[in-house]
């Protein structure tokens, strides 16, 4: 699924070349050709960015809210958005913002009356139990990401509470830019660990929850668990088939337990995407020149990378050694 961001001109952006109904035009003609192609493998959504840091900074606005919806209804697509994350310093962050407008970002997008399935509401770190309710009632999505919200420091968010709630609470990964995983199976475990000590209870999101969240709950966040997300007569055949043989596996008995707690990505043994092996023992059948692919791809970011002017950044810098 590739998701589109939905631009336009703002109060604090006048000189954005797209009105609202620009933006509508020519992200909407975007999306339709994305949505079902490469025989319906390819999906489209929209990326709608509107809380309060968004808003404050003058890249998002009411009626580029309200286009951004509209669209997504007419073209019946999923709306993705940052939730009630980051910080909470006074000075940065989600307080300084909460304080500022005097509201959360479900209730601005309560408030305009725009809240409903379409959402995918990304973090929930800071989520009150009226945010909760409210998202639970609209049938909101939301997507929790561990590793990232870890390593940037963001949090710990309420997914005990919110699955408890009836919310629809799926995992993701947040991307490389501001994590270094994009490993779903350290999603899960991250996620258990993570809840268990929110809580302080190691049964606060079990394996099973975990499982749940990365599998059907996500698929169901898409608007497609009745083609993907478990292994069911008429679904797509994806699967993942995973090594059992390995030491750190040896001590869990439980195949789920062991699956979300022990487990690693790089374990997978095969992969399969709708029912066409795309993986299999460190061999990519679909894509011949697959080491080649992965080179040229090193070279152009070490040469972005470069072009920017970051190379220094990358330098190790270990302590001396004393003679």
């Amino acid at each position: 699924m590739l998701a589109v961001s939905f631009q336009c001109r703002t109060p604090k952006m006048p000189d954005h070349p797209w009105s609202a109904a620009d933006a509508t035009r020519h992200i909407g003609a975007l999306v339709d050709s994305l949505e079902g192609a490469h025989a319906g493998m390819t999906r489209a959504a929209l990326v709608v960015e509107c809380n309060a840091h968004h808003t404050e900074a003058g890249r998002s606005s009411d009626e580029l809210v309200r286009a951004g919806h509209a669209l997504a209804r007419d073209r019946d697509v999923r709306i993705a958005v940052h939730m009630s994350g980051g910080t909470l310093s006074m000075h940065m962050g989600f307080t300084k913002y909460r304080r500022q407008t005097g509201r959360s970002d479900v209730g601005y997008l309560e408030g305009l009356g725009v809240l409903d399935d379409r959402w995918l509401l990304k973090h929930g770190i800071h989520f009150s139990d009226e945010d909760i309710a409210i998202v639970a009632r609209r049938g909101a999505s939301v997507v929790y990401t561990p590793t990232s919200e870890a390593i940037r420091g963001g949090g710990l968010g309420p997914w005990r509470t919110m699955l408890a709630a009836g919310v629809n609470c799926a995992l993701g990964t947040d991307g490389p830019a501001v994590d270094y995983s994009v490993d779903m199976v350290e999603q899960m475990k991250a996620c258990c660990y993570l809840q268990s000590v929110r809580y302080g209870d190691p049964s606060a999101v079990s394996p099973r929850q975990a499982l749940e969240m990365a599998t059907i709950n996500a698929a169901r966040a898409l608007g497609m668990e009745r083609s993907i997300g478990s292994l069911e007569p008429g679904k797509q055949a994806d699967l993942v088939l995973f090594a059992r043989d390995r030491p750190h596996l040896s001590m869990v008995h439980d195949p789920v337990a062991a699956l979300v707690r022990a487990t690693r990505g790089a374990d997978a043994r095969m992969v399969m995407v709708n029912g066409l092996v795309a993986y299999e023992d460190g061999n990519f059948p679909m894509v011949p020149q697959a080491d080649q692919v992965m080179a040229d791809a090193g070279a152009c970011a070490r040469a972005i990378v470069k072009a920017a002017g970051f190379e220094p950044l990358a330098v190790p810098r270990w302590p001396a050694v004393a003679a």
